[in-house]
């Protein structure tokens, strides 16, 4: 039984993914485009490490002394290089199911003044990451690398250490993480050893850039599983269980009191809404009282695309609807380069300032915290954003703040689905995996490779949301008149 670092990072966030790749023996799903993206994301962040800490690096190479990079690396530390970079280890060991292949590789190896089977030196691992933070996973994996190298070195380390996006190290106490490492190890082998994959949970946020997703999603749509029911997080769901309501059959004839009894009365009663109604296959009131959506005569719908790792907003579109001359017309402004960022930004307010009487619609809060941004950015006037702001409407509060509705999620892409607006798809796409997270990796290709088509598609899938977002705004008129 081989387990890697991947093996253990995979459990860790999901143990249904670590069992379908470590059982599948055909072809594996593809994985998404931004997910390659963020490991090359990754490639440039370790590259800036090294340049940060001006290490001199040693590449593990086949050679005619080696014909494994396993083997190339402990030629390397052998030598007593002062730093290894992607090298491989391994340690077998008999384990309580089968015998265990343990493969790692560290981003860095880096040699200390600590005698071992080497020499007069050792080493330690130091692993790169985009994460901001110190999590959990992540000291899991310094300390399995710390404890493959110990194996292989005949000398533990004190420490394993990582470094993140920010460039802040951390150092993980092994005398904490060690033991955890085993027990995760032999939790593995028993899940490995099963033949059934663990149960399916539907995980909004998790599971949209995983691989096993469709094949999830649709396993779930078949069990009419209650991790599709909005609200029901991992938490609730094993409270459900332990009460023996676990299925959806269930859990719909449980009565508002049994609900908010189950749940000590921490979200029970929205639950109980929530779930009359996708029994109904309609909307239901959340309040008595229901805020109005203004309205004016010219309105603009407004969607933003991003590069979160470059940090740049380089497309704000616009969607124009003059409803007495029922016109609807599409503006971008956008940045074919990084640079570009303050000119469309300058040009966008001259658009959006020559309707200061209209409504600007948006889904969510990510639009005006990227105006207040932009604003601090470029030096704009408070004079000139906090009227702007005032006319800002989030399309998304309205709906979630006044209803309930048999979907899945309060995603734009879900609402639109549910009132069958439909987003276009470019050739040889998929419209499960589009997403703002796809529009990232066109900008990337447009960025290097300079074919317009990835800003072609970029524009039309900005200006589907902002229809989309016109198509939420429609309806909540039409509620609100009904």
């Amino acid at each position: 039984m081989l387990i890697t670092d991947d093996t253990l990072l995979q459990y860790k966030r999901c143990k249904r993914k670590a069992f379908l790749n470590f059982h599948y023996e055909g072809e594996k799903p593809p994985e998404r485009d931004f997910v390659n993206k963020l490991k090359q994301e990754r490639i440039l962040h370790t590259q800036k490490v090294i340049e940060h800490n001006n290490w001199q690096i040693e590449h593990p190479i086949f050679s005619t002394t080696s014909n494994s990079y396993i083997e190339s690396t402990l030629d390397l530390m052998n030598q007593g290089v002062d730093c290894i970079y992607n090298g491989q280890l391994s340690y077998q060991m008999e384990g309580k199911y089968h015998n265990l292949v343990f493969e790692t590789s560290p981003t860095l190896l880096i040699k200390q003044n600590i005698p071992s089977r080497f020499g007069n030196w050792s080493y330690i691992t130091v692993n790169t990451h985009l994460g901001k933070n110190h999590k959990p996973e992540y000291k899991l994996v310094a300390a399995f690398q710390a404890w493959v190298l110990g194996s292989n070195q005949g000398l533990m380390p004190t420490h394993a250490d990582f470094i993140v996006r920010s460039f802040k190290r951390y150092s993980v106490n092994l005398g904490i993480w060690l033991p955890r490492v085993q027990e995760v190890i032999d939790d593995c082998q028993r899940l490995f050893m099963n033949e059934d994959a663990p149960e399916v949970f539907i995980s909004r946020q998790k599971c949209g850039l995983c691989e096993w997703y469709s094949e999830c999603h649709s396993l779930a749509l078949r069990q009419n599983h209650p991790s599709l029911i909005p609200g029901i997080t991992p938490r609730k769901y094993d409270i459900l269980k332990q009460k023996g309501v676990g299925s959806f059959d269930k859990l719909i004839d449980l009565s508002f009191a049994e609900l908010n009894q189950i749940f000590e009365h921490d979200g029970g009663g929205i639950l109980f809404k929530q779930i009359q109604s996708l029994k109904s296959n309609s909307p239901v009131l959340k309040r008595d009282t229901v805020n109005i959506i203004p309205s004016s005569n010219i309105e603009l719908y407004f969607d933003i695309e991003a590069e979160p790792d470059r940090q740049t907003d380089y497309l704000l579109g616009v969607l124009l609807v003059d409803n007495s001359q029922k016109i609807k017309k599409y503006y971008s402004f956008l940045a074919e380069t990084l640079e570009g960022e303050k000119d469309i930004w300058l040009s966008f307010l001259e658009f959006i300032n020559g309707y200061p009487d209209s409504f600007i619609y948006h889904f969510s809060g990510y639009e005006v915290e990227t105006i207040k941004r932009l604003a601090s950015i470029y030096k704009t006037p408070n004079s000139l954003i906090q009227p702007l702001l005032k006319r800002f409407i989030d399309v998304h509060k309205f709906v979630t703040q006044n209803y309930l509705l048999p979907i899945e999620s309060y995603s734009l892409k879900s609402l639109g689905k549910w009132l069958n607006f439909q987003w276009r798809i470019p050739p040889d796409y998929d419209a499960n995996n589009l997403g703002g997270d796809q529009c990232v990796v066109w900008y990337d290709k447009w960025l290097n490779t300079g074919d317009r088509t990835y800003l072609g598609y970029i524009l039309m899938y900005n200006e589907d949301d902002c229809q989309a977002t016109f198509a939420v705004k429609n309806w909540l008129v039409k509620q609100q008149k009904s």
